[in-house]
């Protein structure tokens, strides 16, 4: 098994664990990288009474998948504290009829600040681009 698949595996774990709603939801990371994480969750979990995926699902997803890949880069780099999210929106292109697919990255259009991650998730489902989300997530450090 390659480190990304196992580094994929190792983050869907902790992610369904720590975030039951992200099990609710059956998110999976597929790939993770100091690049890029994707991710996909089905439909029926996270549909709404129109058969297509819930708003609110889709901002959920875009930030577990942003989390997950900061924290990886994080993990990676010996960093600690506590990962939160400090902003995010999101804008919804088209309605998600099938699988959702998930896909993160470094904004680096975002003006990067001390100790802020900004980071774009796409969202996808049957080849076409459906919403956009933008975040920032910071890290607290433990007071502890």
């Amino acid at each position: 098994m390659s480190m990304d698949r196992a580094s994929a595996q190792a983050m869907t774990q902790k992610l369904q664990t720590t975030i039951p709603l992200c099990a609710f939801m059956q998110l999976e990371i597929v790939s993770l990288t100091d690049r890029q994480a994707t991710a996909r969750a089905p439909l029926r979990p996270n549909r709404n009474l129109h058969g297509t995926a819930f708003a609110g699902s889709q901002y959920a997803l875009a930030v577990a998948v942003g989390w997950g890949f900061v924290q990886h880069q994080l993990d990676a780099a010996g960093i600690r504290g506590e990962l939160v999210i400090r902003d995010g929106h999101i804008r919804y292109r088209r309605p998600v009829r099938g699988e959702l697919q998930l896909t993160a990255q470094s904004d680096r259009r975002e003006s990067v600040r001390a100790g802020e991650f900004p980071v774009r998730v796409e969202l996808s489902s049957e080849g076409k681009t459906c919403a956009e989300f933008t975040g920032s997530y910071v890290v607290v450090q433990d007071k502890s």
